[in-house]
Order: C-alpha cells, then structure tokens, then sequence
C-alpha cells in the first residue's frame, strides 16, 4: 500500500476492505462490478485527533482507502456506495496500473435515516501517471481546512486563497453545469449544416465560454 499523501505514521491504518462489508448498500449490479472490476480495497489511513492532533467542527474523522482495478474502468457507482455507508469523510485514492485518480465528496448525515449519508458534491481529478502526483495534504490548522483545500486541488478554483466548502462546492457545480453545456455547443455547432443555426449556436457557446471564464476569474 502506497503512501501516496505522505502522512505520518501515526495515521497509518492499514486494514484490507473485504468486498462484501456493503452488500447492505450494493445493488446486484454493483456487487458484479465490485467483483469483476475491483481487486483490492484497503483502508489505508485515519487522520483523527488521537492519530494527527488535529480536529474538526465539520469534519470529525477523514479518511484515506486505495482502491486497485483489475482493469481501467469508471468506478463512480461504487465510491458513493461505500461514502453513502461511512459516516466519515473520505478521501478515495483509485489505482490501475501506473495511473490514478483521487476522489473526495462532500456529505451529510441523512436526517431521515441516521445509517447513511446524503452525497452533496463529488470533487475528483483525471486518470494521471503515479510518477505525476502532486495532490497534497496540508497538515494544518484542522481538519476542515485539510479537507477543504484538498477539495480545492480538485477543483478548477484551486488558487482560490479565502473560501468555504459550501461556495466551493457551489461554484464547481455552477462551473460543471457551463463546462457541459459548452461541449454539448460546440458538438452542435459541428454537427450542424445550416449556417443560420450554425451563427446562432455560436454566439451561443461564446456566452457559456465567456461565462466560465468569468466564473474562474471571480472564484480566484
């Protein structure tokens, strides 16, 4: 197991995830994939006030697991799955080969069922080579802070220097929104054959771009 963030050991926890502890949670198809496309899942961290004397109003515990593919695949259903069933944050670290990607999602407690979690935002990077890492885990001041600026490398407002979780999470998905749109547009605009339609997709997909643009430019 790598120690990717480079955590001290006094965080170390280093326990293998067996694949059925969320059967509970999984439907038959998840539970398929768990078993043809993950081969290990291992908790490899816990940063807590008695493993790294740092504690949290929002964010009690966070946690690190790794996750090994059999093969390069999207693994989205199965992180929420296991994020739905852990009451603590998690910081999914997913590895196939020489490549990666880590994903954190920002949650809540279920107020009408106090064994699950209620997902707000999932805040996660492009599959990139391991000799490439530079996500980072600032060990300071508490743990809503490391959570919060790990959330913020994942993001496309990572030089934002004063914010909160809930305008980060509210401006990547009002980003997210534009970024789709923008593609859906200039599809269209390849697509299209009638030059009228073809201006007016244009100018539409200079506004979403502008938009982006000036989202990115407030947010840092």
């Amino acid at each position: 197991m790598m120690n990717f963030f480079d955590l001290p050991e006094s965080c170390y926890y280093g326990r293998l995830i067996p694949k059925n502890s969320f059967d509970k949670y999984t439907s038959t198809k998840q539970k398929k994939m768990l078993t043809d496309v993950v081969s290990r899942m291992s908790w490899t961290h816990k940063l807590a006030p008695y493993t790294i004397n740092l504690s949290g109003k929002h964010i009690v515990e966070l946690q690190v697991i790794q996750i090994e593919l059999k093969r390069k695949k999207n693994i989205a259903d199965i992180l929420s799955v296991i994020d739905k069933s852990v009451p603590y944050s998690i910081v999914f670290v997913v590895k196939f080969g020489d490549e990666v990607f880590v994903s954190a999602t920002v949650k809540h407690v279920n107020p009408n069922s106090t064994d699950s979690c209620v997902l707000d935002w999932t805040f996660k990077s492009d599959w990139f080579l391991i000799e490439d890492f530079e996500i980072v885990m600032n060990l300071r001041g508490s743990l809503d802070f490391v959570f919060f600026d790990l959330c913020k490398q994942l993001s496309p407002f990572a030089s934002v220097a004063e914010d909160s979780l809930v305008d980060l999470v509210s401006k990547t998905s009002i980003f997210s929104k534009l970024d789709k749109e923008v593609k859906r547009l200039r599809a269209a605009v390849n697509s299209c054959k009638q030059f009228n339609r073809q201006v007016e997709l244009n100018l539409e997909l200079l506004r979403a771009e502008e938009e982006m643009r000036n989202l990115v430019i407030e947010g840092n």
